[in-house]
């Protein structure tokens, strides 16, 4: 079977793979990105493999080291046009697919140099070590990529709600900003720093984790939030996010034990609100039941036991604010959670080091569908806000992240 088409089969299979393991139907950004990929690693293969075989004649190279850079630069041609949309789909499905995507796509780039050594290059005297070098290059590639271009994370907690939920997955860009090699710190090249609104990653200075949060000051700014939480910039007041904390029954029996949680309210019309769901300290979201005799007019609603005003309910416990604001210092930035009264951010561990910023969010891949929500969103785009008030920069705010 010629190489195009064993590709082809191998690619058709792979997606069909994907599919019947998810039972569900990929994002057409997937797909085309794949196809893409595929298509793209092909050409560089071709024209790469061609450059240098002009390269080796020109200076009289011949046999087995000709034959190894040739195979060296094909592996890396490969990697380079495949390793973009595998991430992309790996970053869609859970932890156990993603580790049989990533080992067919292994085996398709193996079949795949094997059949261009072979026929398109031609190893007449070092096959197997064509083939060796061709592998060599391909798992380098795709061990120091990740690292260097694209990340993928999986939020594992509802402290994003309700831009970014329990099981998303976000694609980080981490040469947004500077060029770095992997494992070894060095940075080869500088692209800019974060502006305010941008949704980084970053590493907390004291945990060393991850953590994704919105950057809402830069060097030379005064922050400071006030005693209801209003955030205040240079003076001006940003608008908040409508998450409250409410108590709730746990049970429908009334005589069982209350217990609080986050309740996330959505309003109808311009008093009446309705329970939608809670977040357990787990971070799995469940279905509210209110409790008996709490319908009235035909409809669900929850008993306050007082007045219901028409904005958040106050946390409970004091604020942490400085008084008059700070000024945040050359080299560092502010970074805040959209949902303020419900975030461990800058307020608690200070200013972030710009130097700490792994990259900038690119895209936010849904982990369940949504109603009347695209599957994948730009990280840019602007939320949802048919059933929660934000501000207008966009996602909420933010947990530990965990690796795909």
């Amino acid at each position: 079977m010629p190489v195009w088409r064993a590709a082809a089969v191998g690619l058709a299979v792979g997606l069909a793979a994907i599919w019947l393991v998810r039972s569900r139907e990929l994002s057409a950004v997937v797909l085309v990105g794949l196809l893409l990929g595929a298509a793209v690693g092909l050409v560089l293969l071709a024209a790469l493999t061609g450059c240098l075989a002009g390269v080796a004649r020109a200076f009289g190279a011949r046999g087995r080291v000709a034959d190894f850079v040739r195979a060296l630069v094909a592996g890396e041609a490969v990697a380079l046009g495949c390793l973009g949309p595998v991430q992309l789909v790996t970053a869609a499905v859970d932890s156990t697919v993603a580790w049989l995507v990533h080992f067919g796509v292994l085996c398709w780039w193996l079949a795949f140099l094997w059949g261009a050594l072979r026929r398109g290059i031609g190893l007449p005297s070092w096959r197997a070590g064509g083939a060796v070098a061709a592998v060599v290059a391909a798992a380098t590639v795709f061990a120091m990529l990740p690292g260097t271009f694209l990340g993928a994370y999986r939020i594992p907690s509802g402290a994003s709600l309700p831009t970014i939920a329990v099981g998303d997955r976000i694609l980080v860009n981490l040469a947004a900003y500077r060029l770095r090699v992997p494992f070894l710190d060095l940075t080869l090249a500088e692209f800019g720093t974060p502006q305010r609104g941008d949704l980084v990653v970053f590493t907390a200075p004291r945990t060393g984790e991850d953590f994704i949060k919105r950057v809402v000051a830069v060097a030379g700014d005064r922050i400071a939030v006030d005693d209801d939480g209003t955030l205040r910039l240079d003076g001006g007041a940003a608008p908040r996010c409508l998450l409250a904390m409410v108590t709730a029954p746990e049970r429908d029996d009334p005589s069982s034990r209350r217990a609080e949680f986050d309740i996330f309210l959505e309003r109808v019309g311009d008093t009446i609100y309705t329970v939608r769901q809670y977040h357990e300290g787990s971070g799995a979201p469940e279905p509210i039941r209110t409790a008996p005799g709490a319908y009235r007019g035909g409809g669900e609603v929850l008993v306050l036991g007082g007045e219901l005003p028409g904005r958040p309910y106050p946390r409970r416990g004091t604020r942490e604010a400085a008084e008059g604001g700070v000024v945040v210092p050359p080299g560092e930035l502010f970074v805040m959670g959209d949902n303020r009264d419900n975030s461990n951010d800058s307020r608690f561990w200070g200013t972030v080091p710009v130097e700490s910023v792994v990259g900038k969010v690119w895209v936010i891949l849904r982990g369940r569908p949504r109603e009347g929500a695209d599957r994948w969103v730009w990280a840019h785009d602007p939320p949802d806000t048919s059933e929660h008030e934000l501000d207008a920069d966009g996602a909420a705010c933010v947990g530990r992240l965990m690796g795909p």
